[in-house]
């Protein structure tokens, strides 16, 4: 987690943004593929990154809840409008908007991550309000 905040750390200073990571204080131990799960929060991070605006903060949030996992990254960015709320995980969704700094949508990387986390029979999950910026929330039952 903190490989992936650090080296996109350099990607939102470009938008003079601020990742912040928070870890939960004791040790968290899941069965989980490294590889696919960074890939998840790099897309979740690299999203809150695109549609946040300069000067944005990035907060990453990692606890632990019960018998879950609880990964939360919120930002202050653009939001998701309702009429598209239902989309975004779409595979090739027309749910896709550019960026802040008209960065390119593909409409891929939200539809990816869902496969990935209920791949590993977790939940993603997201509040967002237009205008004023979006929480994904990924939970997964620790072994």
């Amino acid at each position: 987690m903190k490989g992936v905040t650090e080296l996109l750390g350099f990607k939102a200073a470009e938008k003079n943004q601020q990742i912040n990571l928070t870890l939960s204080p004791e040790p968290i131990v899941a069965q989980l593929n490294k590889e696919k799960m960074t890939r998840v929060i790099n897309n979740l991070v690299n999203n809150a990154i695109k549609f946040s605006p300069s000067g944005g903060q990035i907060n990453v949030t990692v606890s632990k809840r019960d018998n879950d996992l609880i990964i939360a990254i919120k930002d202050n960015g653009i939001g998701i409008p309702d009429n598209i709320k239902d989309k975004i995980f779409d595979l090739f969704t027309e749910a896709k908007r550019f960026g802040t700094s008209g960065e390119q949508p593909y409409g891929l990387g939200l539809s990816i991550s869902k496969q990935i986390v209920e791949a590993h029979g977790g939940h993603i999950r997201f509040d967002s309000v237009h205008g004023a910026g979006t929480t994904f929330y990924v939970s997964m039952l620790l072994v």
